[in-house]
């Protein structure tokens, strides 16, 4: 098997505005040790060129973040852009609209099954990631349970993000653990302290229990491990690379 590493290019946003941008940054990355990215950030580029600029970097995409907004309104368009990257998980990323009740939630996990119902029919199949918003009680449930609790494994799974489920006040190690099957991808992002205030940082700089992690995970059949920094206090590209390299040494390759 392949590397199982990846970058979500959400991390490098402002170093993919322009296709010269995107081109040079591709580059750069593969040259820190990348093989494989999540996509984020090239919707502004046709499906083909973005695939060409993807080979000819040497940069495989696994999945692509795509919202909830046109997952709804526009599915077909999501369908036909991705079959061109030739991966099978769509992502959604993000709820853009208002779901924060009890009832917001139930309505979601509703609406994700016959989302994945198309996606299933087409080869893809449906990815939440979560922020920490879902990590706010509704009737004595979080939202994440919710999701969890309403969906089957073969309607919804997740991409669980370590550090928003650490600022939800969850255990990633447990959650790694419940999603057994239903964990084809983890982000992987430190939670560590500057200045009596917590910040993002490198996978291992922080302090997040990331043996106990990546050995839930394994245990939970993770197929990639995508670094994601949202905020870096230091250069991206350092920062990056730093997180490849302490993933490496801790036995995720």
């Amino acid at each position: 098997m392949g590397t199982k590493i990846g970058i979500q290019l959400y991390t490098l946003r402002e170093h993919l505005r322009t296709n010269e941008d995107k081109i040079k940054t591709l580059k750069k990355i593969k040259e820190i040790g990348y093989d494989l990215a999540e996509l984020a950030c090239f919707d502004d580029v046709e499906a083909i060129e973005a695939k060409k600029m993807l080979d000819d970097s040497g940069i495989k995409p696994i999945a692509a973040h795509v919202g909830l907004g046109l997952l709804k309104s526009d599915l077909s368009s999501v369908i036909k852009r991705n079959k061109v990257f030739g991966f099978k998980y769509i992502v959604c990323p993000w709820l853009d609209e208002p779901f924060q009740s009890y009832e917001g939630f139930m309505a979601t996990a509703k609406e994700f099954i016959e989302i994945n119902k198309t996606l299933n029919s087409e080869g893809f199949s449906l990815v939440y990631h979560n922020h920490g918003m879902e990590f706010e009680k509704f009737n004595g449930k979080l939202g994440l349970d919710i999701f969890f609790d309403e969906t089957s494994k073969n309607e919804l799974l997740f991409e669980l993000d370590t550090f928003w489920v650490q600022s939800g006040g969850s255990d990633p190690v447990a959650w790694c653990k419940k999603l057994k099957d239903r964990l084809p991808i983890l982000h992987c992002k430190d939670s560590g302290v500057k200045k009596d205030k917590t910040i993002m940082m490198e996978v291992g700089e922080g302090n997040l229990n990331w043996k106990a992690i990546f050995s839930a995970a394994e245990e939970s059949g993770t197929e990639f491990y995508i670094i994601e920094e949202d905020a870096c206090y230091r250069d991206v590209f350092d920062s990056i690379e730093t997180s490849l390299k302490n993933v490496k040494a801790m036995g995720i390759k």
